[in-house]
């Protein structure tokens, strides 16, 4: 947004260094739990006095987790402001025993709940990462709301060039957590199946999670499969490029439905096919040529079949529909229609009030 010419104030944790926009630091307890209410305290007491900041801007917004806190603050302004919902909580990331990550998850889904509820009454809109999510969130409101979908975008890959011949050497490749809930096991699945079939082939698997471990091992045992741990993001960018098919492995359960994977951009616009389990988080809508995710409930052995299917077919034009298909996907247009969102409402917000 700054890009586009839009002054930002960015206010979060963290100390976030950017020539493009201001930053303002909240402070907060860093205990499981206190998080939010420690933050949003600091929000109240040291940047909601500054009637300056409030007062400059045209617009506000909010993620859900500060909504409910700030509920009497942001009732009170005198500009638009609206709910960002980067996904609902989910059990991950909570740590401690049974009980308490229960008692944990439980007060978070009340905030998310009251967070969107209060929004529906008060705010002037709302964002979340994909249709299924918007479904999902209106499920629990009362009542109706302008719901705008930003799904994870991505940039062109400028280092792509042609790609090696897949039926010489076929290259796979998963970036991303290596953690269980993921359905990362079934990688190596995958790579096994490949090799049964006799597809010549390599699968790279970049990234950090509780597998690490068991991507290590068969790293050392299998000439054709390849783990690293995290590397630099002009590596990524390089290897994304020297690659045929993307795999998506997150299963088909309520998490992932609802989810707008980052890889799934990148994928595309460095001309990869994706291969996977088919459900709406996977996937973008309609049938497209780099579409190679399978509803059957052994993905990876349907994918071997979808891919030899493939490798019999013109590759580079399977390569450019999945490029064309990532342009929706650039931030430069993902911004752009965010930006014609906010001021739809703010123009019909100023002739409501004429």
């Amino acid at each position: 947004m700054a890009s586009f010419g839009i002054e930002v104030t960015l206010i979060s944790p963290g100390n976030i260094g950017n020539g493009e926009f201001q930053h303002v630091e909240v402070r907060r307890l860093r205990i499981p739990g206190l998080n939010t209410f420690s933050g949003a305290r600091d929000i109240r007491k040291r940047i909601l006095v500054d009637t300056q900041l409030l007062d400059y801007a045209d617009s506000v917004l909010v993620d859900w987790r500060y909504v409910k806190s700030l509920k009497k603050d942001l009732t009170r302004l005198s500009v638009p402001w609206f709910i960002i919902d980067r996904g609902p909580p989910a059990s991950s990331g909570l740590r401690g025993g049974r009980i308490r990550r229960e008692l944990l998850r439980n007060i978070q889904k009340r905030y998310w709940r009251g967070g969107w509820r209060i929004a529906c009454s008060h705010a002037s809109g709302g964002f979340v990462v994909s249709s299924e999510h918007r479904r999902l969130v209106n499920s629990v409101i009362e009542g109706d709301m302008k719901i705008f979908v930003i799904p994870a975008g991505t940039e062109s890959n400028n280092l792509l060039g042609e790609k090696t011949d897949p039926s010489i050497n076929l290259k796979l490749v998963y970036i991303g957590r290596i953690d269980k809930k993921r359905g990362v096991e079934e990688l190596i699945s995958l790579s096994n199946a490949l090799a049964d079939s006799s597809v010549k082939h390599s699968l790279t698997v970049v990234g950090e999670g509780d597998m690490e471990d068991e991507m290590a091992r068969h790293s050392e045992l299998s000439e054709f499969f390849c783990y690293m741990n995290k590397i630099p993001r002009d590596k990524i960018q390089r290897i994304l490029a020297d690659n045929h098919i993307g795999i998506l492995p997150m299963p088909d359960i309520p998490v992932w439905r609802i989810s707008s994977p980052l890889k799934l951009a990148e994928y595309l616009a460095a001309g990869l096919l994706i291969v996977g389990p088919e459900h709406s988080g996977n996937q973008l809508k309609g049938s497209e040529d780099w579409d190679l995710l399978t509803l059957s409930g052994d993905w990876v052995n349907d994918s071997v079949t979808r891919i030899k299917l493939a490798m019999e077919e013109d590759w580079g034009r399977l390569s450019l529909s999945a490029i064309e298909s990532s342009h929706h996907l650039h931030w430069e247009n993902i911004t752009k229609n965010v930006i014609q969102f906010i001021e739809e409402i703010e123009r019909n917000q100023s002739n409501t009030m004429a």
